[in-house]
């Protein structure tokens, strides 16, 4: 436990009851006072313990592995229980929040103390497995779409009531921030499951292939994040091409390399290989580009709050009134209407 997450924590060697009763009989529990206990000095007094939150971001991928037809007892099934399982294992951004423990006069070793802590973290995750189940790609991570919806719902309420509290013209602008905010959370939520669903269905067929140069070359570009629409789009055309690519030339090399490694027997399985990588790498191929092009016009709703953060002012450019431009103490309202009147209708106003 981190020193700086403990608000009060203080501990006594206690060697005998006598001890323990100056520190307050309440704290003595039944099983101590009739002396069934052994060595006194291995345990610890606990005046107070109280640990902060903790917030987990927890993300899980499984990797796909190489199966051997041959050695595999289950053959060809165990290749689509692998894919199955690669497909719906994958988590992204599953947020739990584990509760402050509290611990209040206790008398216990080191070993009793982490075993109470273990229990009530064990606990709290038990409690939130469902936003661990709700965070799965194959799904669509509905948990994730859900907050994203909600921000852009509690925004369309908020900003208008601070705005107003200010005045009118502040209002007006609330509330088209309140609907601007839930446009962009709504697309970005919505595009973000349709990325997480068809990365995972493509990662799942990906591996039916069963050709690790291929696989290797498709996490390479998935590595590759577009950081807007065009780029999404770019990078989808590309693993498209990649895809048809593969398919048509592992169909004439596939069973030419198994030819060369294992006679007769390696040019039958490359014929397979060569096969199923036809069918599935297109595929995979046209999966990846919707995942891109998805993922590409979520990140550019995030391009444009990046954007809006550097060029955000702390406050509008201070008012010279009137010809002789002198100034005053600095106003709110005067430079929030003075920066409207001079982008009205093209800013004719602007030198008023």
């Amino acid at each position: 436990i981190p020193n700086s997450a403990i608000r009060h924590f203080k501990t006594y060697q206690v060697s005998d009851i006598e001890t323990l009763e100056r520190l307050g009989q309440d704290t003595i529990p039944d099983w101590q006072k009739a002396g069934n206990y052994k060595s006194p000095s291995n345990y610890i007094y606990i005046h107070k313990l109280a640990v902060l939150p903790l917030r987990l971001s927890i993300s899980f991928q499984k990797q796909a592995k190489k199966t051997n037809i041959r050695e595999s007892s289950l053959g060809v099934f165990a290749i689509f229980v692998d894919a199955l399982g690669l497909a719906l294992t994958s988590i992204d951004e599953a947020s739990l929040t584990l509760k402050t423990p509290q611990l209040d006069s206790v008398y216990d070793t080191v070993d009793g103390v982490s075993d109470k802590l273990l229990v009530h973290y064990t606990d709290q995750v038990k409690r939130q497995i469902f936003k661990l189940l709700g965070s799965i790609n194959i799904i669509g991570n509905p948990v994730g779409l859900f907050r994203n919806i909600s921000t852009g719902v509690g925004d369309l309420f908020e900003k208008p009531v601070e705005g107003f509290i200010k005045g009118p013209l502040e209002g007006g602008v609330g509330v088209v921030m309140g609907a601007s905010s839930l446009l962009k959370n709504t697309v970005s939520g919505t595009f973000d499951s349709l990325n997480k669903i068809t990365g995972s269905v493509a990662g799942g067929i990906s591996s039916l292939s069963m050709d690790e140069e291929y696989l290797r070359q498709r996490e390479r570009m998935k590595m590759k994040k577009p950081k807007h629409v065009i780029e999404g789009i770019g990078q989808g055309a590309t693993s498209i091409f990649k895809g048809i690519e593969k398919g048509l030339t592992g169909i004439f090399l596939k069973p030419i390399q198994g030819a060369s490694q294992g006679g007769v027997g390696g040019f039958l399985k490359g014929t397979f290989f060569g096969i199923t990588g036809l069918v599935v790498k297109p595929v995979t191929g046209i999966l990846d580009a919707t995942s891109k092009a998805a993922e590409g016009i979520k990140n550019t709703t995030k391009l444009l709050d990046d954007r809006a953060v550097i060029d955000q002012k702390m406050r509008k450019p201070r008012v010279f009134y009137v010809k002789d431009q002198y100034f005053l103490t600095y106003n709110d309202f005067d430079a929030e209407v003075n920066t409207i009147l001079k982008l009205y209708k093209g800013g004719p106003y602007a030198n008023d």
